[in-house]
């Protein structure tokens, strides 16, 4: 019903540095405030749980939940 857009982290690893990861998070939270009524960050499989555990920090600096889509990237 409303405007949405998937950023997706084509080259995100276990091993992406937490600059990196803010760095998209704060991307997203722009985003979703600014133009969209649903984000998504999309990731590869692997990094869905790590991603996740950002979900409660991001929902309370933003106030909006945090959606995550997980993406074959072959």
């Amino acid at each position: 019903k409303g405007k949405r857009v998937a950023i997706e982290i084509r080259y995100f690893s276990m091993n992406s540095s937490t600059a990196f990861f803010h760095q998209a998070l704060t991307k997203y939270a722009w985003l979703q405030m600014s133009f969209f009524d649903e984000v998504y960050l999309a990731v590869n499989q692997d990094a869905v749980d790590l991603v996740g555990g950002y979900e409660n920090d991001f929902q309370a600096w933003t106030g909006r939940p945090l959606g995550i889509v997980a993406v074959s990237l072959n």
